[in-house]
C-alpha cells in the first residue's frame, strides 16, 4: 500500500541543515548520527549531505568540518554498496558499525595529525590531555551510534506511518528527539523580522496538542520549552508556553471545538497569558511568531493536521473481530464443501491411495491458504475514519488481510448515522483515496450500509482482466459434445480455464468429462494446490473406471495479479500461446485422466503479458485438419489472424474447418481462446 509521502523526503534537506548546527562537547555527532539514518533509508543521500555540510560550516571549526566530512563520505561507502544490502536491513547494527568507523576515523586523524580531531578541539591536545581527547571521541562514536537508531526510527515513522507516534512509545520518542534537534539547531536570527526557532517552537507546540491530545502535546510542550528557554537563557519562555498549553487543552476538552477553533483559542489565550503574566510573550518576536505559527497551522493541508489522539484501534487486527470471524468461516465452510465434495466423488472408492499423510497435506495446504491480518497504517486508519466520520458512518472495526500472494483485502464493520443509506461505492471511493490502492467491491461485501453495522469489503484490483471466446461443437448432431470447458475465477484473482474431452462421444463421454472439471473447479476453488487436486480426481476416476473410460486434461491457471500462469496437461491436445505473430506451442505426451493410478500431469509456468492470446484445443479439433502437418496448420491459421477479438478469431477457426472437412468432423470438437488484457 501507498502511504502519504512527505513531498518525496524534501522535508529531510532543512532537517539536515539544522541538525547540521547543533553543537555537543563543540562538535556535531548528531549530524553523523543523522546521515547514517538517511543512508540507512537511502533517501536523498547526496543532498542530505550537502545540507548537513552548509549546517556544520556554520556550527564547528574548519578542523572538524574537515573530519566529519571525510567520516560521512566514508560511512556513505560502506553503507550504500550493494554488498551492504543485508547490514541495511538491521538498523541497529548498521548503526552500531558506523558507531565504530566513527571512531576508528577520528583515532586515526588524531594519530596523523593531532590538531585535527572532532569533538573537544586542539585546546586538550596542547595541555597532554589526551586521554581525554581520546575518551571524547569514544563519547562521540557511542552519540552517532545512538542518534542513528533515534533518527532511524523517526524518519521511518515520519515517512510511513505518522500516526504511529500516538500509540507506540519508540515512535513517540524518535520523533520528539528528532523536532529537538531540529528546534536546537535552529537560528535566534530574525528572517524577514520573524525568529524562526520561536515560530517554530508555537507552531510545533499547537500542532502537536491537536493531532496527539493532551499527553504527548504537553510532553513536547515540556521539551519545546526546554530547549527555547536554554538557548534565549529566558525561563519565561518555558513557564508561558506550558501555562498557554494547560489552559488551551483544558478549554478544547469542553468546547470540543475543531481545528480551526482550536488555532484560535491557542491564539486567544496566549495573548490573555502575555497580556497578564508573562509579557515576553508579547514582545515583537512574540507577536510575530505566534502570528506566523498561526498561520501555518490553519493553512497546511488536511492530509498533514489529522487528529490522531483518540482515533486509533489498537485492536484493529485481533482475530476476535466479527470481520475475522466471518471471514474464518466463509474459508471453513468452504473447506467443508471441498471435504463434501471429495467424499461424495469417492464414495465406495477405498483403495484410491489417499491415507493420512495425504490428508495432512490437504490441511497444511487449506492452512497455508488462509489470509492473515496485518496491522493497518495508523495514519491511514486516522485518516479512513476521520473521512468515514464527516460521511456519518460510525466505524465498529477495521481489519486489514493479506492473502499468501499478498493480495490486500480490507473488512470494515460500520453503520450510517441519523437513519442514513450509504452506498458502498462511497466508502470504496475513500478507502481508495486512503489507502491508494485500487479497490474492488466483492461479491460477500454488503453494497448498502444502514443503521444497523454491516460488514463492506474491498479487495485490491487484479492488474490484468481477460476476454474469452468458447465453440463447442458435436460431431453428430442429434448428440450431446463429449467434451466440457469451464472458464472462471477461483480464489480472488485466479483465472481457471479448462477443457476435458471424454473418451468417445455422447452422454457417457460427456458425463466423464463434466465430472472432471466440476471435481476440480470444487477443489481449486477451496484453495487446494493443483496438483494434489489432479491427482486425487485421477485416483477416483481410475478406481471408478478400471483405464476403460478417461478423458483428456488441458488446465490453464493464470494469476491475474502478476501475469505468471501455469498449464497442465494429462493427454491434452497442444496449446497455442500468441503474442502479436510470435507463436508457441505446449505439447503433451503423458497419459489421459484416468487411465491409471499415478499418471503423470505435465506442468510448466509461463509469463504472459499484455494482449496474449491462449488458445486451448481438444483432439477433435486437430483431427478434423485434412493436411498432415495438423498443429503447423492451426499455428499458422492463428499467427496470421489479424483480429484479437475473441469471438472473430473463434469463429475463423471453426468456419475454416469446417470448410475443410465439409462440415463433417471428426469428432467432437471444442475451442477456447484467452486473451490478457492490463488494465492497471
Amino acid at each position: 500500500m501507498r502511504g502519504n509521502t512527505r513531498q518525496n523526503h524534501l522535508w529531510l534537506l532543512p532537517v539536515a541543515y539544522f541538525i547540521g548546527r547543533c553543537q555537543v562537547f563543540l562538535g556535531n555527532p548528531l549530524a553523523v548520527g543523522f546521515f547514517v539514518a538517511v543512508c540507512l533509508q537511502n533517501k536523498r543521500v547526496y543532498l542530505t549531505y550537502g545540507c548537513l555540510m552548509l549546517g556544520l560550516w556554520q556550527s564547528v571549526s574548519r578542523e572538524a568540518f574537515f573530519s566529519y566530512g571525510v567520516c560521512m563520505g566514508l560511512l556513505a561507502v560502506v553503507l550504500l554498496a550493494r554488498g551492504c544490502v543485508v547490514l541495511r536491513r538491521d538498523p541497529t547494527v548498521a548503526a552500531l558499525l558506523s558507531g565504530g568507523i566513527f571512531v576508528l576515523v577520528n583515532v586515526t586523524i588524531h594519530i596523523i595529525n593531532p590538531g585535527v580531531t572532532s569533538g573537544i578541539r586542539v585546546t586538550f591536545f596542547e595541555t597532554g590531555y589526551d586521554r581525554m581527547q581520546l575518551a571524547t571521541i569514544f563519547l562521540e562514536g557511542f552519540l552517532v551510534f545512538s542518534a542513528a537508531v533515534l533518527y532511524g526510527k523517526a524518519i521511518r515513522v515520519m515517512e510511513d506511518d505518522f500516526a504511529a507516534i500516538a500509540t507506540e512509545n519508540e515512535a513517540a520518542i524518535s520523533a520528539m528527539a528528532l523536532m529537538i534537534s531540529v528546534l536546537y539547531g535552529m537560528p535566534q536570527k530574525e528572517f524577514y523580522g520573524i525568529v524562526i526557532a520561536e515560530t517554530f517552537g508555537l507552531f510545533s507546540i499547537l500542532f502537536a496538542l491537536y493531532v496527539f491530545g493532551y499527553g504527548l502535546g504537553m510532553a513536547w510542550t515540556v521539551l519545546a520549552g526546554l530547549v527555547y528557554a536554554g538557548t534565549t537563557g529566558d525561563m519565561s519562555y518555558l513557564i508561558g508556553w506550558v501555562t498557554v498549553a494547560m489552559i488551551c487543552s483544558v478549554v478544547q476538552s469542553i468546547l470540543l471545538g475543531g481545528r480551526i477553533l482550536f488555532g484560535l483559542l491557542f491564539g486567544c489565550i496566549y495573548t490573555i497569558a502575555g497580556i497578564y503574566g508573562f509579557p515576553v510573550l508579547l514582545q515583537e518576536r512574540g507577536i510575530k511568531a505566534i502570528c506566523a505559527g498561526m498561520f501555518l497551522y490553519l493553512f497546511l493541508p488536511k492530509a498533514i493536521v489529522l487528529r490522531v489522539e483518540g482515533r486509533v484501534n489498537r485492536e484493529n487486527v485481533m482475530k476476535n473481530s466479527t470481520a475475522w470471524g466471518t471471514l474464518v468461516m466463509q474459508r471453513v465452510q468452504s473447506f467443508a464443501a471441498a471435504m463434501k465434495r471429495i467424499d461424495y466423488t469417492l464414495a465406495g472408492n477405498t483403495n484410491i491411495g489417499i491415507g493420512f499423510s495425504e490428508l495432512s497435506d490437504m490441511l497444511n495446504g487449506f492452512a497455508g491458504n488462509m489470509s492473515q491480518t496485518v496491522p493497518l497504517n495508523k495514519t491511514m486508519e486516522a485518516k479512513l475514519i476521520e473521512e468515514l466520520t464527516a460521511k456519518q458512518l460510525q466505524v465498529k472495526d477495521l481489519l486489514l488481510v493479506k492473502s499468501k500472494e499478498s493480495r490486500f483485502t480490507i473488512y470494515m464493520t460500520l453503520r450510517a448515522k441519523k437513519h442514513r443509506m450509504v452506498n458502498a461505492e462511497v466508502i470504496r471511493r475513500i478507502a481508495e483515496q486512503v489507502t491508494g490502492l485500487s479497490l474492488g467491491i466483492t461479491e460477500e461485501s454488503r453494497r448498502i450500509v444502514g443503521a444497523e453495522y454491516t460488514m463492506v469489503c474491498f479487495r485490491e484490483c487484479a492488474r490484468f482482466t481477460y476476454q474469452t471466446a468458447v465453440r463447442r461443437m458435436s460431431r453428430y448432431e442429434e448428440q450431446v459434445s463429449g467434451d466440457n470447458y469451464y472458464i472462471g475465477e477461483i480464489a480472488a484473482g485466479k483465472l481457471l480455464v479448462m477443457v476435458a474431452d471424454g473418451m468417445g462421444n455422447g452422454q457417457k463421454a460427456s458425463l466423464d468429462s463434466s465430472t472432471l472439471l466440476e471435481a476440480l473447479e470444487e477443489l481449486l476453488d477451496a484453495g487446494f494446490d493443483q496438483s494434489m487436486a489432479i491427482r486425487i480426481v485421477n485416483a477416483y476416476l481410475a478406481e471408478t473406471n478400471k483405464g476403460e473410460h478417461f478423458a483428456t486434461l488441458d488446465l490453464l491457471l493464470l494469476d491475474l495479479y502478476t501475469g505468471y500462469g501455469s498449464l497442465y496437461k494429462q493427454g491434452a491436445a497442444t496449446t497455442y500461446i500468441k503474442r502479436g505473430e510470435w507463436m508457441e506451442l505446449v505439447k503433451s505426451t503423458s497419459l489421459p485422466v484416468g487411465v491409471i493410478d499415478g499418471a503423470v500431469c505435465e506442468q510448466c509456468t509461463k509469463k504472459f503479458y499484455n494482449r496474449d492470446i491462449v488458445v486451448l484445443v481438444s483432439d477433435g479439433v486437430l483431427e478434423s485438419i485434412i493436411f498432415e502437418n495438423k498443429e503447423d496448420y492451426l499455428r499458422t491459421l492463428l499467427a496470421e489472424a489479424e483480429t484479437d477479438d475473441m469471438d472473430e478469431l473463434v469463429s475463423g477457426i471453426v468456419d475454416d474447418i469446417r470448410s475443410m472437412s465439409g462440415n463433417r468432423l471428426k469428432d467432437d470438437a471444442t475451442i477456447v481462446a484467452c486473451k490478457l488484457v492490463k488494465t492497471l
